[in-house]
């Protein structure tokens, strides 16, 4: 985080209608919100719904309580995640989210590790026979 970035004083700009301030929020914050959809839905998808994030936080910043909430960074990305909860209720099942949340090719992935153990089975069976 640069010096000159007071997350503070720009949200209290923004609260009184500064656009620019927004921007400089928008500027900070936009790369990190970006990733973070990019990995939750499809690629052609991800820079809309980050706009959209956006969008609801410019419209929100006045709910927005410097003295009630910790962490500015957390409302933003909370609002990205919403964003992308309501992009999967719009358009896709539920197991479409679980699905985007697994990872099929890594052996983090429970039914990877399931389909190795049952490969691996088969195959020793295989050898003693």
């Amino acid at each position: 985080m640069t010096p000159e970035f007071d997350i503070q004083k720009l949200v209290q700009q923004c609260q009184n209608g500064d656009q620019e301030a927004f921007g400089q929020i928008y500027e900070h914050y936009v790369d990190s919100i970006y990733r973070y959809v990019y990995f939750k839905v499809d690629q052609s998808d991800a820079e809309d719904l980050t706009e959209t994030g956006f969008v609801k936080a410019w419209e929100k910043i006045h709910q927005y309580r410097l003295q009630e909430q910790a962490n500015f960074s957390s409302w933003v990305f909370r609002i990205a995640h919403n964003v992308v909860v309501d992009h999967y209720r719009m358009n896709h099942s539920i197991e479409a989210l679980v699905d985007d949340y697994q990872d099929h090719r890594t052996e983090h992935n429970p039914l990877y590790r399931a389909n190795e153990s049952l490969n691996a089975e088969v195959l020793k069976e295989a050898i003693s026979q």
